[in-house]
């Protein structure tokens, strides 16, 4: 996933590429997003759906939507 431009909007597919790529680099899956936006793979974590937010399942190392 190429590294997005500041002020891009990130889907949930890009969110879920760019946690493999972190996990690829570092074996641990962040509780956080954050440390993707950190570690400069996505410009900013997106607000979630109203309702949902975001759950990093770290035996899939995946992220997905939740009901809060």
């Amino acid at each position: 996933m190429p590294r997005n431009e500041p002020g891009a909007t990130v889907s949930l597919e890009q969110l879920n590429q760019a946690l493999k790529m972190h996990y690829e680099v570092s074996p641990i899956v962040p509780d956080d997003l954050t440390v993707l936006v950190r570690a400069k793979i996505i410009p900013s974590v997106p607000p979630p759906p109203p309702g949902k937010k975001y759950f990093v399942d770290k035996q899939k190392v995946e992220v997905r939507l939740v009901n809060q």
